[in-house]
């Protein structure tokens, strides 16, 4: 087990230093919320996979004077892993360094695997008492993905491999079109599958706060995306329509990881990104694109 948590900890490590660069990339208002959420994919890999291959544009060269050097992996020369800990003298298998350092890997492995359990299940068990909550006999059906639920507060999508739209009891008079443009779009972007599987990653990360940071970072850039798809044909007018639509639901906020709910994340920055959007260019969109797959590229890799 202190084995298997000392590789966790050097991927961890890796993770949030990719995972800086990402939460420096989003804050650059001109690249679209949906190119983020790809570098996102990034250090959430970084979380999963020990392994990669090396290269002199990764962007692990700027910190590879606190690493000895990367570990080339038996029978694969092409994959290396980094080291950042530095504790032992042999790494397959790992010998460390002191007996110290052995027993205090096997205790915090062991302490590492049980938290990161215990809370894989608690969203779980979160997750189906939610989902069993919602099952009420009460619920009126509209067609294939809409229900009315006195259960939610808020238009929302629940589920993963068969989503339904969740509608307030208020909705059933009239449904804002607005509400369910976002919540099919969230349904066409399997949002709901990428938050339960970011979740799961970063529950054995728990000992990484910026895990958690970077997890808040991604839900957030999710409703931020899905956002930009709906408004993408919009004229000035429905993107002020949809904004007001916003602050509407605000009153009625609730974070859920597993739900996508039209009404979550920053009030504030959704609003000023929905009324200040504006569509790319073909060269534009064309230019960022390649700027997103070298830039992941430069951190999916080893330093060289």
């Amino acid at each position: 087990m202190g084995e298997l948590f000392y590789w966790i900890l050097n991927m961890s490590i890796t993770a949030a230093i990719v995972g800086l660069v990402v939460s420096a990339c989003r804050k650059i208002r001109k690249i679209p919320k949906r190119l983020i959420t790809v570098l996102w994919l990034a250090p959430f890999l970084r979380m999963i996979c020990p392994f990669t291959i090396n290269s002199p544009l990764s962007i692990l060269n700027l910190v590879a004077s606190f690493t000895r050097k990367v570990l080339i992996m038996p029978d694969r020369a092409e994959f290396t892993l980094a080291n950042y800990m530095r504790a032992a003298d042999s790494y397959f298998p790992i010998l460390f360094r002191k007996d110290s350092y052995r027993i205090l890997f096997a205790l915090s492995g062991w302490l590492w695997l049980s938290v990161a359990l215990l809370l894989q299940v608690v969203w779980i068990l979160t997750y189906r008492c939610t989902m069993k909550d919602l099952q009420d006999p009460e619920n009126r059906k509209n067609g294939d993905l809409i229900v009315f639920s006195k259960m939610v507060k808020e238009p929302a999508v629940y589920g993963i491999w068969k989503p339904l739209i969740y509608l307030p009891m208020e909705y059933e008079k009239e449904i804002n079109p607005y509400v369910l443009a976002h919540e099919k779009m969230h349904i066409a972007r399997r949002d709901n599958f990428k938050r339960i599987l970011a979740v799961g990653i970063v529950c054995f990360h728990w000992f990484n706060p910026l895990a958690w940071q970077f997890l808040r970072y991604y839900l957030e850039d999710l409703e931020f995306a899905c956002d930009e798809a709906v408004i993408s044909h919009y004229s000035q007018q429905q993107k002020k329509e949809y904004a007001l639509v916003l602050i509407d639901r605000a009153d009625h906020r609730k974070k859920v990881f597993f739900a996508s709910a039209f009404g979550s994340s920053n009030l504030r920055m959704r609003l000023e990104h929905v009324l200040s959007y504006k569509k790319l260019s073909i060269y534009s969109a064309l230019c960022f694109t390649a700027f997103i797959l070298l830039l992941l590229f430069t951190m999916l890799t080893n330093a060289d």
